[in-house]
């Protein structure tokens, strides 16, 4: 299968390529792009495939500590991913060899940011990870600003397992923030600590560092090089957290309910979806957390349009990914064409449009017939102007190509333009007078516009 796994006593540390760890590049561009200080330590929970380590080479950071539990965790790495290969230069790095536990209790270090690898409850050697006294450790470590990135699976987890593990992390900060990457089917959340009250996210700040070069090309591989790709990732904070999370018991070593609750066998695409529907519910406008929109960076007005636009067409996204992991893409297909044309920004839609389709086209037409069948293609991804330019060389090339013409007046159709679709129509029917679907479509459009012109009298 090409995909090699490596596990530790049964527990998945580590994947390349990335299916179920594809969060792992997410949680660190989130805390480092967020952070809104200066950071000059970084603690870092396991050695992945090497993903953190390699992501992180992109920031300007001070020190980096790796805590490991062995040192083959830093072996198998570099096996999956040669992740060490020139980092001596980018910052100062360490590998504490140690049990997490004892480290995390016995350290004096203040961090600015701290990242787990991703983990499941269902494993034994998980349960601690995901602790009140887990937390309250990281808590103790994060300087006053600082932040805790912990990447939450949403497979294999019930909704009431799901709930236990967000009330206790957002017990132990003063501000909890959910994340979760729309532009892949992931199967991990993304939880933020934070000491700092009603946290709130810098606009400008954020701006700069996203539009550097080096992490603007890191984050494109994930559909993440725009800020507001970033923020479209922010589903809710803590006063959220808290209603969604009402009822919930925390989860203590000394009362484990994670132990006893979670299935050991992960990945059931339903449970998935019933989280992926409560994200979807429970989601956020990000505009009034956003500070310093400097107009130097963006007209205020225009960012507060642009993420508008952003919320509604995520709500489609929501409904194409639960449709892709239930394994109904036709839905899926719908749901992005919704997303698309409520947003033509969103990279998650378009990206999954152009895959879908863009295998049919014909390369290179040249015909009449060639030119209206990549149409069609065009008009199924919503993009009409496209559309409408191939329809009109098609008409250059053969101006009696009645199907051209019928395509043209659907195109037109939708994007408002009813009197040069009526036109087309008419066209259609002076080539092929026995078209009823022609006709039909044509009846509607003079209603409409008959309607339209009653209503200007």
């Amino acid at each position: 299968t090409n995909q090699l796994l490596i596990n530790v006593n049964g527990c998945p540390i580590a994947e390349n390529p990335a299916s179920k760890f594809v969060v792992d590049p997410f949680s660190v561009h989130v805390p480092l792009l967020i952070h809104s200080g200066k950071i000059d330590s970084i603690l870092v929970i396991g050695m992945d495939s090497g993903e953190i380590f390699k992501n992180l080479m992109n920031y300007s950071v001070e020190s980096v500590n790796f805590l490991v539990e062995s040192s083959q965790e830093v072996e198998l790495a570099t096996m999956l991913n040669n992740p060490t290969q020139s980092l001596g230069s980018q910052f100062n790095f360490e590998f504490i060899n140690a049990n997490i536990q004892s480290y995390l209790k016995s350290a004096q270090h203040k961090y600015d940011v701290i990242i787990l690898k991703s983990c499941h409850p269902a494993a034994y050697e998980h349960i601690y990870f995901f602790s009140k006294e887990f937390f309250q450790n990281f808590s103790n470590l994060l300087s006053e600003d600082g932040i805790f990135a912990f990447p939450v699976p949403i497979y294999g987890v019930s909704i009431r397992d799901f709930k236990i593990i967000l009330k206790t992390f957002s017990a132990e900060f003063s501000s909890t923030l959910v994340f979760y990457n729309n532009n892949e089917l992931n199967h991990n959340i993304l939880l933020i600590g934070s000491k700092t009250d009603n946290f709130k996210f810098d606009f400008k700040n954020i701006y700069q560092k996203i539009n550097q070069n080096e992490i603007n090309n890191v984050l494109k591989k994930h559909g993440l090089d725009s800020i507001y790709e970033l923020l479209d990732c922010f589903i809710m904070s803590t006063e959220e957290v808290n209603l969604l999370t009402v009822g919930s018991r925390v989860n203590t070593m000394n009362l484990p309910l994670l132990a006893y609750s979670v299935p050991k066998t992960q990945d059931i695409p339903s449970m998935t979806s019933q989280i992926l529907h409560v994200l979807k519910n429970y989601r956020e406008p990000i505009f009034t957390y956003l500070i310093n929109i400097d107009p130097s960076v963006e007209d205020f007005y225009l960012a507060k349009i642009i993420t508008n636009n952003y919320y509604k067409g995520t709500d489609h996204v929501f409904n194409a990914l639960i449709a892709r992991l239930l394994g109904k893409s036709d839905d899926a297909v719908k749901y992005y064409q919704r997303a698309y044309l409520s947003n033509r920004m969103d990279q998650a839609a378009k990206s999954f449009l152009d895959a879908y389709f863009n295998p049919l086209l014909i390369p290179s037409p040249k015909t009449p017939f060639e030119l209206t069948k990549n149409a069609e293609i065009f008009y199924q991804k919503t993009e009409y102007d496209i559309a409408i330019s191939l329809l009109e060389k098609a008409i250059e090339i053969d101006s009696g190509y009645s199907p051209a013409y019928f395509a043209l007046g659907i195109n037109y159709e939708m994007i408002g333009k009813l009197e040069i679709a009526r036109q087309m129509y008419e066209k259609t029917l002076q080539l092929q007078p026995n078209l009823e679907n022609v006709k039909k479509r044509l009846a509607r459009v003079e209603k409409i516009l008959n309607k339209q012109n009653e209503l200007v009298q």
